[in-house]
């Protein structure tokens, strides 16, 4: 039983971490390829339908996706001392849900006001976000173990807020 118990000695667990982080990374690349094709696909058969979206239900939306990037933001700029492949990618996918669901506001508030080119817009706009889900999933791939300074101990531990 005491074998199983073994602990990891740091190379292991930083081997570990890193592919999570470029598991992630694969993750992130394929997410944003759907979401370009979702994208795609609305664009050319979202024309015509009729959405709409109530006032609170609007308000509620635009509120939880300018609370996601706001504590998104907060997190990086928090922890940016804290480098680590872990806290890296949990800042990376926090920053592209935030980045999602800003597309979904804009496509309610448009949606909302009856603008007519509200699908058009939002689309071109997810398309973007997409692709640069594709970018940044890319260079995490990117990142090789040996040429990243990673470190398992923030340099300033007093601004480091979890």
């Amino acid at each position: 039983t005491n074998t199983r118990k073994k602990l990891l000695s740091n190379q292991q667990k930083f081997m570990i971490e890193y592919l999570v982080y470029h598991r992630t990374a694969l993750f992130i690349i394929l997410l944003g390829c759907v979401y370009i094709v979702l994208n795609v696909c609305l664009y050319y058969y979202g024309h015509g339908v009729n959405l709409s979206y109530d006032y609170n239900t609007t308000l509620i939306i635009a509120t939880l996706s300018f609370v996601k990037m706001g504590l998104s933001i907060r997190s990086i700029v928090a922890n940016r001392y804290f480098k680590n492949p872990i806290i890296t990618t949990i800042k990376i996918i926090t920053m592209m849900d935030a980045l999602v669901t800003i597309v979904l506001t804009q496509r309610v508030l448009l949606l909302l006001e009856r603008e007519k080119s509200a699908i058009t817009s939002s689309v071109y706009l997810g398309i973007v976000v997409g692709a640069i889900m594709v970018i940044f999933g890319s260079y995490m791939l990117s990142k090789k173990h040996t040429t990243v300074k990673w470190q398992s101990e923030p340099m300033k531990s007093e601004n480091v807020i979890l």
